[in-house]
Order: structure tokens, then sequence, then C-alpha cells
């Protein structure tokens, strides 16, 4: 019992202490829509924009073993987003209209999207893979009225 008592509360010293060494530097965690209501936590931001035209854009940058940030869109439209070429026309139209202060994020999605272009990717489990160097990205519609194009870098 003291063994496993000892071994339980090296493993939650260990656990702990690895939640604190984080590898993203929090300088990097910085909000990117113009207007935008922000939320910071630890290691991350959340950013929401309602446009004019009803699409709600969230914004999420951070991480710590990752360097990770996505663009969210909702209520965008009817579209029927089965087809390759639709999806990829959306999302970049999507990121187009997205208002933003720093453009490097959006630009490298952008990017991305304009080189999937030419790739033969097949949508797999309602996610595109976009080719984006080192990187993994994609177009996410695992949920339902949901467009999510991300960017994720293991640090």
């Amino acid at each position: 019992m003291k063994n496993t008592l000892i071994s339980l509360l090296l493993l939650l010293s260990f656990h702990s202490s690895a939640q604190e060494d984080c590898s993203l530097n929090p300088e990097a965690i910085k909000g990117v829509l113009k207007g935008a209501q922000t939320k910071r936590e630890k290691h991350g931001v959340t950013e929401t924009l309602t446009l004019k035209n009803g699409v709600k854009i969230t914004y999420q940058m951070g991480g710590c073993a990752h360097y990770a940030y996505s663009f969210m869109f909702e209520n965008f439209g009817k579209e029927k987003l089965t087809d390759r070429t639709v999806i990829l026309a959306l999302a970049a139209k999507l990121l187009n209209d997205t208002p933003v202060i720093e453009t490097a994020n959006r630009d490298r999605l952008l990017n991305s999207i304009k080189e999937a272009g030419q790739t033969k990717e097949k949508l797999e489990d309602h996610e595109l893979q976009i080719p984006c160097g080192d990187a993994n990205c994609a177009i996410d519609l695992r949920e339902e009225g949901k467009l999510k194009v991300g960017y994720d870098f293991a640090l």
C-alpha cells in the first residue's frame, strides 16, 4: 500500500511538472481577428467574431508541445460539402473574408488551400488534408454546420 501511494504521488508530481513545462513561448500566442471578443487562457487564446452577413468565426491559437491555430466558421450557408473543389473554394472564400490584424496565419492556410487544388487528396472521415510543409493542416467538417481550417506543428 505504501509503495502504491508513493508511486501515485510520484506520477502526479511528474504529470503536474509536465503540464508546467511548455515549449511554446507565451509571447507567440496572439490574437488576430479585428474587433473580436478575446478569451485568454494559460497556453492559448480564443477569439470570436460575427460578421455582418451572420458568419461566426472562432479563432483559436496556442499549445505547449504543439503550436496550433485554427479558424472555425459557422452560419456560412447551405452548401453541400462533399466535393473537394467546393470545400477548397468555400474555405478560401471564408478565410479571405476574415478581418485580421496580422495576416501570416490566415495567408499560410490560404497558400495551403491553393496548393491542395493541385493534389488528389480525398475527403476522408469529413476531413481533407491540405499540404503545409512539416506541419499538419486540414479542413475539418466533422461538426455539422461548421468548417474548420487548422494548422498544427509539433514543437
